[in-house]
């Protein structure tokens, strides 16, 4: 078999079209997508040097991955979005209620109030808890909300008063 210079790169010689079949497509392709007229002279239409659909392919998941990473890394940059002062009161209150919990059960079983040694994994930055001689004083605060437990009330019933201690939300 002749080798043919204008066929298709990567084509085995069996798959490849042959000389006469290739000057009739490229005669063809002349007068497809031309106005008529002594003017339309130009080259063919038929190109085999175009990119392959696989190289396509991998060029757009190589575009759609980059977009993805860039995305990903623009979206940690971002900052979160603050909490409502009605989101932060209920977790001062969470957290409040699970240092009086701790402190009722243990006294309970000792008869004792512990102290702040004792309550150290609960109590952070912005919860504290104090003894004060038989009762205690647990407080909440963070961006300007306070939450306060002294005892007066219930625990069940403290928790329930949501909203109420001088903010509306």
């Amino acid at each position: 078999m002749v080798e043919n210079p204008t066929a298709p790169p990567g084509g085995a010689d069996d798959d490849a079209p042959s000389a006469e079949l290739l000057a009739a497509l490229q005669a063809a392709s002349r007068h497809v997508g031309r106005a008529p007229g002594p003017g339309s002279d130009a080259g063919p239409v038929l190109r085999f040097d175009a990119a392959r659909p696989a190289a396509r392919r991998v060029v757009a998941l190589g575009v759609i991955l980059a977009a993805s990473v860039i995305a990903a890394g623009l979206s940690l940059l971002l900052p979160a979005p603050g909490q409502t002062e009605a989101e932060v009161e209920a977790d001062l209150r969470w957290a409040v209620a699970n240092v009086v919990r701790e402190v009722e059960a243990f006294r309970a079983r000792t008869g004792a109030l512990p102290d702040a040694g004792r309550l150290r994994l609960l109590l952070g930055e912005h919860v504290t808890y104090e003894p004060v001689d038989d009762a205690y004083l647990v407080v909440g605060e963070r961006d300007d909300v306070e939450v306060t437990f002294d005892g007066s009330v219930p625990l069940d019933e403290w928790l329930a008063q949501r909203g109420r201690d001088g903010g509306e939300f």
